[in-house]
């Protein structure tokens, strides 16, 4: 076999290797973390008031995973009753996304379950108005 055959045979196995990266990436699911995306980023700047209120207030609630109760306990460190709405969110499959509205009474926990949900990475978002001020916190968690 010459030289010309073996270049041949080289261009035609990376054109194969070409089609097969392409094949894969439009399998990969690209969908966005929410789908209204694009109208929140324009409520953003209410979003970083939210979370500087609760930082410089000391207010941010205790987020805490159980996982042989299959469950995640929210505590707020305030003295009165709350409303607030609450996000689970999924980064890897957006269908097992968790969005609920809760209202507490003073010193109650909230008690998120989480039977039937997947063990893994979990992003939660906390936003409730306690004495009428909004706050709102966001972190990662391990279930």
């Amino acid at each position: 076999m010459n030289w010309g055959h073996k270049i041949a045979i080289l261009y035609g196995a990376f054109a194969c290797l070409i089609m097969f990266m392409v094949y894969k990436a439009m399998q990969e699911d690209v969908s966005l973390v929410t789908p209204d995306y694009y109208t929140q980023t324009l409520t953003y700047q209410d979003e970083i008031n939210q979370r500087e209120l609760t930082f410089e207030s000391g207010r941010k609630p205790l987020v805490e995973s159980m996982r042989e109760a299959e469950q995640i306990t929210v505590t707020f460190p305030v003295q009165e009753a709350i409303t607030g709405k609450v996000w689970l969110y999924r980064p890897s499959d957006s269908e097992q996304d968790v969005h609920e509205t809760f209202s507490l009474a003073v010193g109650e926990p909230l008690i998120l379950s989480m039977k039937d949900k997947p063990f893994g990475l979990w992003r939660i978002k906390v936003n409730f108005k306690a004495a009428g001020k909004d706050y709102l916190t966001e972190q990662v968690i391990t279930y």
